[in-house]
């Protein structure tokens, strides 16, 4: 799994563009699964995905950066799987990216733990769109054991 690129000036016509992102470091050489992308401070175009090496067994975040107008992209493990909220959900699932002031925020799909697992949301925040920090679990009802794509 990879990410593709088109580019369009118009969202009506579109050109194909080189494959943006390859399973291609540790930390996603079982995939390049979904994500978001922000421009940071310095304006340089930063995507954040999930990295997935063994399913839900080992993620990682994984931050792109570009520095040639989105052609190429520097990748860092950003959101390391030993961070992850609990055994049993991933660090980074499904990023929705947004800012509040001076602070970046990140909702990522996951679940509960211990018992039987329930979907939720969690909350990381980055000064910096480099590290980041865990800040809440926003809702543990579902939907079912995991919250899928948890876009609000």
């Amino acid at each position: 799994i990879a990410w593709g690129h088109t580019a369009s000036n118009d969202l009506a016509h579109w050109e194909d563009w080189p494959v943006a992102m390859w399973p291609d470091t540790p930390w996603d050489k079982g995939g390049v699964y979904s994500g978001n992308m922000a421009i940071d401070a310095d304006g340089i175009p930063v995507a954040i995905y999930t990295g997935n090496v063994e399913g839900h067994k080992l993620t990682y975040g994984v931050c792109a950066r570009s520095h040639d107008g989105f052609l190429t992209w520097n990748k860092s493990d950003c959101m390391d799987n030993k961070l992850r909220p609990n055994p049993t959900s991933p660090v980074n699932w499904d990023t929705s990216i947004w800012k509040d002031g001076n602070k970046w925020f990140l909702l990522i799909g996951g679940n509960t733990y211990p018992g039987a697992a329930k979907g939720t949301g969690y909350v990381w925040s980055s000064p910096d769109l480099k590290t980041f920090k865990l800040e809440t679990s926003i809702w543990s009802g579902g939907p079912g054991s995991f919250w899928e794509l948890p876009y609000l």
